[in-house]
């Protein structure tokens, strides 16, 4: 497996305060990859409406407080899992 980057940007959202949205952009530090993954750097994304909803509901969209928001994204390959093949 390559080795795994030091830390990326990311837009974070918090646990909302005074129901709103509460972002932060922050340096993060990807997790160890698992078998069947790769890693892309994204290059550029952006925060739309449906973002913002994920960012003030708990669980139930998108799982625990903190999370990663972007989904619409241009990215570049980084790393691939011992493994993973690209066809």
């Amino acid at each position: 497996m390559a080795s795994q980057p030091p830390s990326a940007r990311a837009i974070v959202a918090h646990e909302p305060k005074d129901g709103k949205p509460n972002l932060a952009m922050e340096n993060v530090v990807p997790r160890d990859l698992q078998a069947d993954e790769l890693l892309v750097k994204v290059v550029a994304t952006g925060v739309c409406h449906t973002d913002l909803v994920f960012a003030l509901y708990p669980e139930e969209l998108g799982g625990p407080f903190p999370k990663v928001l972007g989904h619409e994204g241009w990215s570049r390959l980084r790393l691939l899992y011992t493994g993973v093949f690209l066809n």
